[in-house]
C-alpha cells in the first residue's frame, strides 16, 4: 500500500503483479495524489484517477477507481507541506 510512487520501474512491477495473482484474484492499490515529495531520492510519480486507470489497464480489468478525500482534504495537506 501506497509505495507505486517510490519504484522506479512501475511497468516491470505491473507485469510482476499480473505474474503472481492467481487466475481470478483481486488487487488492490493505494497511492497518493496531492501529496509531499518523501522517501527522497526515491520517489517518482503521481497518478491521477485517469492516469492510473490508463496504467492498469495494460494488465488488468480495472472494475474500479475511486478517490478519497476532496478540496478540504487537498487544500490541509498542501497547507501541512
Amino acid at each position: 500500500m501506497q509505495v507505486i510512487e517510490h519504484v522506479k520501474n512501475p511497468e516491470l512491477l505491473l507485469r510482476e503483479i499480473a505474474r503472481c495473482l492467481k487466475t481470478e484474484g483481486k488487487l488492490l492499490i493505494t497511492l497518493p495524489f496531492i501529496y509531499h515529495e518523501h522517501g527522497s531520492p526515491f520517489d517518482f510519480r503521481r497518478f491521477s484517477q485517469h492516469g492510473i486507470r490508463i496504467f492498469l489497464e495494460k494488465e488488468f480489468e480495472v472494475v474500479e477507481v475511486k478517490v478519497q478525500g476532496g478540496i478540504g482534504s487537498t487544500l490541509g495537506a498542501l497547507f501541512l507541506h
